[in-house]
């Protein structure tokens, strides 16, 4: 009496899964026998037909914000030219410069790291020539978010785009961001956060080699932190996944809601195809916050 011998069927990591799920392609243990062969029809068949289609599903466009949208949220708050606006982590400077040349605003530009710095005072030289109304208005010095140089009460806008994550002290940062504003002023911020698909161990890997501290992409100690400091969240943009839902925080009648924050306009994530459905699944999520001072 023979007995029939079986395949057992082990997927072992997420490419093994897709080709069960879609191209039905069997994966066995190493203590397994190798499936039958499989005719050609089989191989180049209705299995591949399907993976077309799968594929034409992944590249559907899923709206995404454009790379204006924080300057679209400066814009509404309706500043006049010649507010005083500070970018808290300029790096190259290009959108200090693009808030002056936009706006008409007075620019203040701090960064710690001395490259990103040169990098800026560079660009800064270059607009000189080429522009020399919009250069007059922007300066640039080396600063930290932790121990901002502009006196109380001086300023109209806080411009941070994807800095803070790299902070670990978010209370120092918003107690200065609520000092240095004005009654009625705005902080439009970009903001990597954590979301419920990273995994402990996932985080362990990602966050150190990038200088992030996990305390500071949490979103709940983030905005724990902007709360605390006396400033009023104005309104939150989450732009992971399709990106089209915003949440209005309730702020006072005179803060307009505006704000922004986490890579991508704000994202961590790297799209594996830029706006498509690729980008679904999201480790991190970027936000945007407008937060205002009372």
């Amino acid at each position: 009496m023979s007995s029939r011998s079986t395949v057992q069927v082990v997927p072992r990591s997420p490419v093994d899964q897709l080709r069960r799920a879609r191209l039905r392609w069997p994966v066995v243990s190493d203590a397994c026998r190798l499936p039958r062969m499989r005719s050609v029809e089989e191989v180049y068949g209705s299995a591949f037909a399907e993976e077309e289609a799968f594929q034409e599903a992944l590249d559907q466009s899923l709206a995404p914000r454009g790379f204006d949208l924080m300057f679209e949220l400066v814009a509404g708050l309706g500043l006049p030219p010649g507010s005083l606006a500070l970018d808290v982590g300029v790096r190259e400077a290009y959108h200090c410069i693009e808030l002056s040349r936009r706006f008409g605003f007075t620019m203040h530009g701090i960064e710690s790291v001395s490259r990103h710095l040169d990098n800026a005072v560079r660009a800064l030289g270059a607009l000189t020539a080429a522009e020399p109304d919009v250069a007059a208005r922007i300066r640039m010095d080396k600063g930290v978010a932790e121990q901002l140089r502009e006196p109380t009460g001086s300023v109209d806008l806080i411009w941070c785009r994807d800095v803070l994550e790299h902070i670990e002290n978010l209370d120092a940062v918003f107690g200065e961001f609520h000092r240095v504003l004005r009654p009625g002023g705005a902080a439009v911020v970009y903001q990597m956060t954590a979301t419920d698909w990273l995994t402990p161990a996932e985080a362990a890997r990602l966050w150190p080699p990038g200088g992030i501290y996990p305390s500071s992409v949490d979103p709940q100690r983030f905005e724990t932190a902007i709360t605390g400091s006396g400033l009023v969240i104005g309104q939150r943009v989450q732009l992971h996944g399709n990106g089209g839902n915003g949440r209005r925080r309730t702020g006072p009648a005179s803060a307009p809601g505006s704000c922004c924050g986490f890579r991508g306009c704000c994202a961590t994530g790297r799209p594996t195809r830029s706006g498509s459905a690729r980008t679904r699944t999201r480790r991190c999520s970027p936000t945007a916050r407008g937060v205002s001072a009372r």
